[in-house]
């Protein structure tokens, strides 16, 4: 297989991957009794990991549109899991805070997140994740500089 080739097979595997993984936290979610989407997972996460987030931060860690982003934290705020804080330097500014019962639920899903991926890679060594994790990141740092998260 040419350089070439195994390049796109490699970007084909790693978007199917992708896809699959966002349909099973789906279904996995629809079986518990968390009421939540991945999307909505993904982004209680994110909140949980930085301070003074608004929507077009999300928009861009996520690589979605604003109105996308709106429509997932009008829904987590009609759940009561997000809040609209106003910034005490810009009062235009809507600070977005995770709610104590936000938070509760971000931990359940975190649990069954973690139970999930430990069954669907029980089969791979801890060596073997690392270098994913590594080459991951290596490729991630390439495509997009700015996104190359630790």
């Amino acid at each position: 297989m040419s350089n070439e080739t195994n390049n796109e097979n490699i970007a084909f595997q790693l978007g199917v991957t992708m896809r699959a993984m966002v349909k099973m936290f789906g279904k996995i979610f629809q079986t518990t009794d968390l009421d939540m989407t991945p999307e909505q997972f993904w982004i209680l996460d994110m909140l949980s990991r930085s301070e003074d987030s608004i929507q077009s931060d999300l928009a861009e860690m996520m690589d979605k549109d604003k109105s996308a982003i709106m429509r997932h934290i009008d829904a987590l705020e009609d759940k009561r899991w997000l809040a609209r804080m106003n910034d005490s330097n810009d009062r235009r500014r809507k600070i977005l805070v995770i709610t104590k019962q936000g938070d509760d639920v971000l931990q359940q899903a975190r649990k069954v997140v973690d139970t999930a991926m430990r069954e669907i890679t029980s089969g791979i060594s801890g060596e073997e994740m690392t270098i994913f994790a590594s080459v991951l990141q290596k490729i991630r740092g390439m495509a997009d500089p700015k996104q190359n998260l630790e």
